[in-house]
């Protein structure tokens, strides 16, 4: 998994690979989704309590126009951990600011959770989604 995350990480934004191993590292189930044979993004989650799943995505450049496939992807995802678990809430956070992240988690039905709003170690601000 380790090579797998270095290859999805090359040439993408610094800390792609440290915050893909600590996302995988927490995760009951990671799907890679591949675009010409080349890892191009992570889909993951776990169960944080009953009827709550964190779940999360590491998404590259090599999406770029491969956004309905991801997002049908998302949505059956979704659907199958619903079905193995039961009625489900999803949360995820996304980078502040991070527009193009607002809009595919708004086709996924997410909304904002200000609640679950933190900023990390590095300072970073993280914006809450609930679905």
């Amino acid at each position: 998994m380790v090579t797998l995350l270095e290859n999805v990480a090359k040439e993408e934004r610094p800390g792609l690979l440290e915050e893909g191993l600590v996302r995988v590292k927490s995760a009951s189930r990671v799907v890679v989704f591949k675009v010409n044979g080349h890892a191009a993004a992570l889909l993951g989650g776990t169960i944080a309590q009953k009827g709550v799943a964190h779940v999360w995505a590491v998404v590259t450049n090599r999406m770029r126009g491969k956004g309905l496939s991801l997002t049908r992807l998302a949505i059956q995802l979704f659907d199958e951990a619903k079905e193995k678990y039961g009625p489900l809430r999803f949360f995820t956070w996304s980078l502040s600011g991070a527009r193009e992240n607002e809009r595919w988690l708004n086709a996924l039905d997410f909304n904002r959770y200000v609640e679950i709003d933190f900023e990390d170690e590095r300072g970073i601000t993280w914006q809450g989604y609930l679905r």
